[in-house]
């Protein structure tokens, strides 16, 4: 349930803000540009501010855990992963197949908080971030290599 609420509030931090479709101004050839500047900017710093987000998260799901990183830890051993637990998300190595995310779906169900799925199985918006924490000490991200012809 935590986790929910946790995943659920940082989805709608990551939405808050996002320019309206519809504005009541009358749109002038200027204010287009602005706007479309402006729905950019908001892009950037959605894509931007993705990863580091999802990584605070990930951190802060680890200390309420009781498994908080060590204070001896550099940026760059976070960076790689050397923490306990791994945060693992559809569509990469370690979870190939996005269909596996229809799931996730039914459990959070954060079309009430503005994200869906499309039929590609791809969030929307795009820089929604879905992912299956776990905690165990023996995580590992793993890669499958060459595929050799017998």
């Amino acid at each position: 349930m935590w986790l929910t609420l946790y995943l659920r509030v940082f989805l709608r931090h990551q939405l808050d803000g996002k320019p309206s479709v519809q504005s009541p101004i009358t749109p002038t050839p200027c204010r287009d540009a602005v706007n479309v500047l402006r729905t950019q900017l908001d892009h950037l710093l959605y894509v931007c501010f993705n990863s580091p987000g999802t990584e605070w998260l990930h951190r802060r799901i680890r200390e309420d855990w009781g498994f908080p990183d060590p204070p001896e830890m550099t940026m760059a051993q976070r960076f790689t992963s050397r923490y306990r637990g791994k945060r693992y998300s559809f569509g990469y190595p370690a979870c190939p197949n996005l269909e596996d995310q229809a799931g996730l779906w039914k459990l959070l169900r954060p079309e009430e908080i503005g994200v869906e799925l499309t039929e590609g199985m791809m969030m929307d918006p795009e820089a929604s971030v879905s992912a299956l924490v776990f905690h165990h000490p023996d995580c590992t991200y793993f890669g499958v290599g060459e595929i050799s012809e017998a």
